[in-house]
């Protein structure tokens, strides 16, 4: 039972990870991490993240896979970011952003976490081995208005480029540089998704406009 905002598979196809929200009393908001083995879709594992009793909602749409599938990363509404052992939903990391996490992406070598967030609404990177914020997206992007609320981020399959879904529209971003590279638009609603092509010559996006969106990637 409950809500569930996000689910993902494991890099090698065998696990799903699904998070869930249940509300067991007024004001009290639960959220756990579900694991399903895909070739039964049996429940193998399930552990809490978090429990509040403050009286506000609480979500948690942050949730990937480690590339080799041992790990999982959350992120919640209130900037707390996790990591877990999978096999027995150990806690071996915890670290808090400013604002709420909407969406985390790794890159391809575990290496790196993309956040986004309401604010600010360009992505930030992290080094997972010791929580460090080695980019702030919207301090490089040096943007004169506030961009409109940012859902989405993925790297490119060589990890060198990330693209962020903000608002309408996708930024594409040198990870190296930690700078913005070419604004793509086109979608006449909220950007809900994106991902690269496994070959990395074009970008997929689809929106609530109801659209499916494919881009050429600058040469």
């Amino acid at each position: 039972g409950g809500i569930h905002p996000r689910a993902v598979f494991s890099p090698d196809g065998k696990l799903m990870a699904v998070s869930t929200l249940t509300y067991p009393a007024i004001g009290e908001t639960s959220g756990y991490v579900e694991i399903f083995e895909t070739a039964t879709w049996k429940n193998i594992i399930t552990w809490q993240v978090f429990q509040y009793t403050d009286g506000f909602p609480h979500n948690m749409q942050g949730l990937v896979f480690s590339p080799d599938g041992n790990r999982i990363i959350t992120g919640q509404q209130d900037g707390v970011i996790q990591v877990w052992q999978v096999k027995d939903g150990e806690l071996l990391q915890t670290f808090k952003t400013e604002t709420a996490v909407t969406h985390i992406s790794i890159s391809p070598d575990g290496s790196l976490i993309a956040t986004s967030s309401f604010w600010p609404t360009s992505p930030n990177l992290w080094q997972l081995s010791d929580s460090t914020q080695v980019c702030n997206g919207a301090q490089q992007a040096n943007q004169g208005t506030e961009l409109a609320k940012q859902r989405a981020t993925a790297f490119s399959p060589d990890g060198k480029l990330l693209v962020s879904g903000y608002g309408n529209n996708l930024m594409l971003w040198d990870v190296q540089k930690c700078e913005p590279i070419k604004e793509l638009t086109g979608h006449s609603e909220l950007v809900t998704s994106v991902i690269f092509a496994i070959d990395q010559t074009w970008i997929a996006s689809a929106s609530w406009d109801g659209t499916i969106r494919t881009w050429a990637l600058p040469k």
